[in-house]
This record gives C-alpha cells, structure tokens and sequence, in this order.
C-alpha cells in the first residue's frame, strides 16, 4: 500500500480505529448507532472502500507479473503433495506388515517371562521355607543346649529375622507354627541374656558379660539393650538418692500441717543427722557399685570384636555417633545428684542447713566416691586412631570420641582431652551450690568477730584475747576444709580477705599527725595508740602464720595465705617509717653539728690525752637510746623494727662519713678527735642495730675511712680500697682538708650549705656527676695558678688530679669489661 495512502488513514480519526489489531466492528456499529450520525458514518466508509479499492487496483497493475508467476508455482507444488502422498500410504502398508510379523513374538516371549519369574519367586519361597524349617529345628536342639548354645541360637534368630524380612512367607501353613515358636524362642534368649548380662556385671564376670553382649549383638539389639541397661541402672540410682534424701526416711518426724516441710524433733535433730550421714555413705556405696558395673561392660565392649566384620563392638557403635557407656552413665548420674540434691534441699530447709553447714563432710563422701573410682581411671597405654567412615573418633568418656585407646586392664573413666569434661570436676560441680553457702558462711563467721571487734567508734584495737578468737576461727576453718584441697583454697581466700578486712580496720585507728612523729618529749597518746595497733597486726599475722605453717596444709593453700600476711607486716613497716624517718632528721641535724666543732686548733699532749668525743656525738648517743628504750621497746614486731634501724643505722654512717670529709681544716689534735668521734660512733650505732658487720658498705667505708685521717696524700693515692669501699668522690672531698685555703670546697664554690650540698649528694647517686662538680672546682683553681705569678701546683692538687684520672679510667674499665662480658654472654 502506498505510504500517502496509509497515513491518511492513520491521520483520520474516523479511519484511526480500523488500523488497531483489536478492533471490534461490533461495537464499533453500536458506538454509531449510539451517536446518531449513521448516514456520514456510511458515507466515510464508501469513500474509505473506493479509496482501498482503488490502491488495490493499482497494486495489481504494478505487480501483474509477479502474480502471474506466483500463480504457476502454486500448480506445481500440489503435484508435489499428491506423490508425497502416495509415498506415505506405501509406508502405512508397509509397517502394517512388519507389525504382524512383531507382536505374536513379543507377547509369547512376555509371556514365558512371567513364567520364569513366578518360578524363580516359588523357587526362592521354597528354598526360604526349607530354611526356615531347618533353622527352626536347629534352633530348637540349641535351646536345649543351654548357655553355651545362647549365642548360636542368637545368630539363627537373626538369620529367621533376616528370611522372614527378605521374602513374604505370609499364609504358608506349613510354617506358621514354627513362627510363634519363634517369637516364644526370642523372648526366652533374650530374658535369659539380660539375666546373663546383669549376673555378669555384678559378679564382674567379662565372660558372662561377653556372652550376653554377643547375644544383642547378633539379634541387632546391642545399642537397644545398652541404652535400657544404663537407663535401669540410673532409675536405680535415682530412687536410691530420692530415698536417702528423703527426710520420712531418717527418724520418726513430728507430724507437721499441710504444705509444711517435714523437720525433726528438736531432741532427734543429732539422731537424724547420724542417719542422714550413714544414707549417704551407703548412697556412695551404690554409686561406686553401679560404676564398677558399667567398667565391666564398657572393657567388653572394648575388648569384644564382631567374628564376621571384626570390628570392636565399641567401634560400631561409635561410628553411629552414639557416647560410650561411661560417657552416658556418668552424665546421668551427674544429674540426678545435681537435680535430686536441688530438689531435696528446695523442699526441706533442715537437709539444706545439714548439707551447707557440714559441707566439708558430704565433700568428704564425694572424695571418697572419686578415690575408689580413681584406681579405674584410665590408662591410655598406647593411642592409636582409627578412621571410621569420614569421622575420627577418640575416647572420650563425655562426648563422641575422637581416638580410640588400648584399654588398660582397669580402666573404667577416660580422662578427657583438653577443653571436654572433667568426670571429677562434673562430680564436684554438682555440690557447687552447697560449696558457694559453705564459702560465705565461712567468710561471714571470719568477719563477724573484727566488725564486731570495731564498731564506728572504736578508738582502740582487739585485746589479745579477742585476737586469740579471730586466730581459733582461721584454724577451725582451715581445719575443716583441710578434707580437700579446692575447698582448703577457697577458705585460704577467705582467711586473706579476713586478715585484709583486719588490717583495713586498723589502718583507720592509727594517727599520723604531727604527735604520731615527736621525738623530744616522752611518748603522746597517738604514738602508744599507733604501737598498740601495729603490735595487734603483728601477732594477728605471727598467729595466722603460726596456724598455716603448724597444720599439715597444702603448700598452695599456705601461697595463698602468705601474700594477705606479708600486705600485713607491709603495712607494719609503713606505720613504722615515720618515725624512722623522724629519728633519721634528728640525728642528721646532730651530724649537722660537726661543723660547729673545733678540729684545727692544736693542743698539747696531755689535753689531747684527756680529749673527749665531739658533743654531737654523746648527743646522738642518749638520743638513740631513749628512742630505742622508750618508743621501740614498745613495739613486738622486733625483726621489722631491727631491720628499718640496719637502714637507719647504715645511713647515719654514711651521713657521718660524708660530713667528715667536709670538716676543713684538721689539725693532728683534730685528727685524733675525729678518730674519737669515729670510734664513739660505732658504738652510738651498735646500740641500734644488730650487728655493723651486718650494715654493708657503708660500715666498710668507715672502717676504711679512719686510716686515712694519718696518711700522706701519697699513700691514699696507691691505697687499695681507693675506688673499692672508699668512693672517689668521699675521699677527694677530704683532701679539700690539706687543700690551700685559696681551693674552696666544692660547696662554698656553689654558695651552698653543708646541708644543701649533703642533700645535692642525695640526689645525684651517680660518682661522675658527683666527681663533675669536684672537677669543676678544682679546674678553676689550676686556671687560677697559671695566671698567677706562683705557677707551680701545690703536690696535694697534683694527687687530686691523679684521683680524678684515676676515677676515669677506672670507670671506663669498668665500662669495658661489662661490654666484653656482654659479648662473650651473647657469644655463648
């Protein structure tokens, strides 16, 4: 069609709608008649007709050709049909024949098929019958055969089981009767295996017992019976544990109302206790038995193999996914002793109190439930493991195993492995909430006495007496708990706590203001309230040791002691050290006094003869013994207070020393003082200490400080404790003595006191800082000497100089040895 034609009719509205695929001339005619214009209706449409009239004209005249050739083609191909034709009936014919020559041979052979079948069907049938006929005669003289015969009659039931599965032998007369003397036959093996089976495991007979288990295993009900042996023996069990616990059980209760809970007679209670322990005794007996009951049969089933596939029993039933019998037992019996004891304890509060307040002894029952078990515990003399299917497997008692052990010969519990189920821990879990009551019960009965002991007010602490309570209480307790060690190490915890609580209470008793440190009058109330205190901590913590290392304890439940006491006796050494330290600033302020004494006038030798020690000296010596006498005596914590006057004491020497080797100038008269002053000294501080051999390096310093007072520079040049005991920078500073009073001490250098240059030594311990400051000094006289007309160096100068080399290399030795013993360490 002619494009021009074709979209006017698109352009037109009234031709629009014959051009949609889905037009409907019937309600296109009822759309008209609706609009009422029929007569131009008709009239668009004849002129639409003339128009596709028309284009149709003069399509055929374009086209004549083409149609006329079209028109030959379509002759041609109807001659082609008609032969195709003819060809398809020939075909028709054809298979006709074909057919009769098939289908009389296909129904003749279908049928001599289904005779074959139905032949080979009877053949099977009868052969099954004569089977079943010859086993069930055989089965009869095997029944007659007694206990040696229960395994094979076993083996021809499961044979009968497995023909009468295999093939339908239903309304064959001939062997009815030998079905119900089958299933008679059955019941008898069967009751008289579980008879076999449950003799043998009380007798702990493994023959019996295999005998039995080969008896299931060939009627393919060894997992069945497993499961019903192991859930008798838990029923057992559980009724033995609901009698013991039950309180109508022990002695004649007093009739109580309804929904009240069963209690004995105030005058039975003792009675009731004695029968509720001797149940439990009995019930552990039980336990044991039944365990010792499932060792048996879980060694057979280790030990017994399959004659046709050779496999252990246990193996087959593992590779089911099945736990082994320990596995299942144990768990169950977990739970009955956790859920009967919750059970029991919720209903009667008299058997709760019994069980927590004597918590020690129903442990003591579990313990002795384990130690008998424990000579079964395993023992896994070889591992091997096996691969069942796509799983490994072991021998674990409470989940499927993964390896597979070489049983010993008594082995009833298999350890697990890393991160499984403690059989032990299971057990004793199950008492966890009458441990937890028991632990504060304790900690309460710890506690109750020292709150008791320090109520809001108190200003004091407990008298010895009341302390001896607080020690009988750690001992009951520690005594009582001793029956294991978990529990003797949750009561160690208890009894730290306890000394903790203790010395907190204390802490807030003792006063450290300005009376607690006075030393100049006799001794305030806060100072003989502090050692009343201190001496109350201190034979708490010598009782509380005392106890622990007296009493055959665990070494871990004595660890877990010793840190509470020795946080105790720390605490003693804090309330102690202010006033070390007081005494400490008071004799360093007596020290102080040395340079206030006269060392360079010279006297003659009777005044020298009559000399005495320096004042400060016989100060210090009434000080430390009113100190010692009227404060320390107080105090009972002797080798801690000996211990802090050893400090005190080697520091006093040191500070001796180091303001003696600033004492300039000395004459020999002073020299001879000095030595006085040194040797009332050691005296002053044997009084204080326990032994001076004892003080260390700095008694070695005064013992070597004094021969120096009398030798020329030269000989402390080549002295051989030079650099050893007495440090370079002590003897330096007192060679300042003999110095040129133009050479200041290295303090007057730095415009600072005694004092202050003791305290810059205090904090700068390292030599070489201190021997910078010395050179410094001593560098800026030597500039000095050169620029002055007199340059020659006075010889002590040049000893110092030597000293101070001497220092350096030693030092750098000392540098280099530790390097070569690094390398020589990393070397090796």
């Amino acid at each position: 069609m002619d494009e021009k034609v074709l979209e006017e009719f698109r352009n037109d509205r009234a031709y629009e709608i014959f051009l949609n695929e889905e037009f409907d001339a019937k309600q296109y005619a009822n759309i008209i008649i609706a609009s009422q214009e029929i007569n131009d209706s008709l009239q668009k449409l004849s002129a639409g007709i003339n128009t596709l009239d028309r284009e149709l004209h003069s399509q055929v005249v374009a086209h004549h050709d083409d149609l006329l050739s079209q028109a030959t083609s379509i002759e041609a191909l109807e001659g082609v049909l008609k032969m195709m034709q003819s060809r398809i009936e020939s075909l028709q014919i054809t298979v006709g024949r074909i057919q009769k020559k098939v289908v009389d041979p296909y129904k003749m052979i279908s049928s001599r098929t289904a005779q074959l079948r139905n032949l080979q069907i009877a053949c099977d049938i009868l052969r099954c019958v004569i089977r079943v006929l010859y086993l069930s005669r055989r089965l009869d003289g095997q029944l007659q055969g007694g206990l040696k015969e229960l395994t094979n009659a076993a083996q021809s039931l499961n044979e009968l089981d497995y023909l009468y599965n295999s093939m339908d032998l239903t309304d064959i007369q001939m062997i009815e009767q030998d079905k119900q003397k089958i299933e008679k036959a059955r019941q008898s093996i069967e009751n008289e295996a579980m008879l076999v089976l449950t003799d043998g495991m009380k007798s702990q007979n493994q023959t019996k017992v295999a005998t039995g288990l080969q008896v299931f295993h060939n009627l393919q009900k060894l997992q069945l019976i497993l499961q019903k042996v192991i859930e008798k023996s838990c029923n057992n069990l559980e009724s033995c544990v609901c009698e013991t616990l039950d309180p109508n059980t022990h002695i004649q209760s007093r009739s109580t109302g309804p929904g009240r809970a069963v209690m004995p007679t105030p005058g039975n209670a003792a009675a009731w206790r004695v029968s509720l322990w001797q149940g439990m005794e009995k019930l552990m007996g039980n336990i044991y038995e039944t365990c010792v009951q499932m060792s048996v049969l879980e060694k057979v089933l280790f030990k017994k193999k399959d004659p046709v596939t050779h496999l252990c029993f246990i193996e087959e039933l593992l590779k089911d996914g099945h736990p082994t019998v320990m596995a299942a037992f144990w768990k169950k019996v977990i739970f009955i002793l956790t859920h009967e004891l919750s059970r029991a304890t919720e209903d009667n509060t008299f058997l709760k109190q019994t069980f927590e307040s004597e918590y020690p002894k129903l442990l003591r029952f579990y313990n002795d439930l384990w130690s008998r078990l424990k000579p079964y515990s395993v023992t896994i003399d070889q591992v091997t493991t096996v691969r069942l299917g796509s799983v490994d497997y072991d021998n674990s008692v409470f989940s499927v195993p993964l390896i597979t052990p070489v049983m010993g010969k008594d082995d009833v519990f298999n350890f697990p492995a890393e991160n499984e189920l403690n059989p032990e821990l299971a057990l004793r879990d199950s008492l966890s909430s009458f441990e937890n009551a028991y632990l504060t019960r304790s900690l309460s009965r710890l506690f109750d006495p020292i709150n008791t002991f320090f109520p809001d007010t108190a200003k004091e602490p407990p008298k010895r007496e009341e302390l001896t309570n607080i020690e009988k209480t750690v001992a009951n307790e520690l005594n009582a708990a001793s029956v294991d060690t978990r529990l003797s190490l949750a009561i160690a915890k208890n009894v730290s706590k306890t000394i903790r609580l203790y010395c907190a209470k204390c802490e807030r008793l003792i006063v450290t203001n300005s009376n607690a440190v006075q030393l100049t009058a006799a001794m305030t109330g806060a100072q003989t309230r502090n050692a009343t205190v201190i001496n109350s901590i201190y034979y708490l913590c010598t009782a509380v040791s005392k106890v622990i290392h007296s009493g055959n304890f665990a070494p871990q439940t004595i660890e877990v002691v010793e840190p509470a006491i020795q946080s105790a006796l720390n605490m003693i050494k804090e309330a102690v050290e202010p006033l070390v330290k007081a005494m400490s600033k008071t004799i360093e302020a007596m020290i102080l006094k040395i340079h206030q004494e006269d060392f360079a006038s010279e006297k003659t030798e009777n005044q020298i003869a009559k000399s005495e020690c320096s004042s400060f000296i016989k100060d210090i010596q009434r000080f430390t013994d009113r100190i010692k006498g009227d404060y320390l005596a107080r105090l009972d914590c002797i080798e801690i207070v000996d211990e802090m006057l050893n400090s005190l004491a080697s520091r006093v020497l040191e500070l001796f020393i180091r303001h003696i080797s600033l004492v300039r100038p000395i004459s020999d008269a002073g020299k001879l003082k000095i030595a006085a002053d040194m040797a009332q000294m050691e005296l002053a501080v044997g009084s204080i200490c326990t032994k001076l051999s004892e003080l260390g390096k700095s008694y070695k310093v005064l013992r070597c400080f004094r021969p120096l007072l009398f030798q020329t520079p030269e000989h402390i040049l080549g002295s051989p404790a030079l650099g050893e005991n007495l440090p370079y920078f002590l003897v330096l500073n007192f060679l300042y003595s003999r110095a040129p009073p133009k050479l200041p001490s290295p303090y007057k250098a730095s415009k600072w006191t005694e004092k202050e240059y003791s305290e810059w030594i205090d904090n700068h311990p390292d030599e070489s800082e201190r021997l910078g400051l010395i050179r410094e000094t001593l560098d800026n006289y030597i500039q000095s000497v050169r620029v002055s007309d007199n340059k020659v160096l006075p010889p002590i100068i040049v000893v110092m100089q030597k000293i101070l080399l001497k220092a350096s290399s030693h030092r750098r030795g000392r540098f280099t040895t530790g390097i070569l013993t690094s390398q020589m360490s990393l070397d090796r």
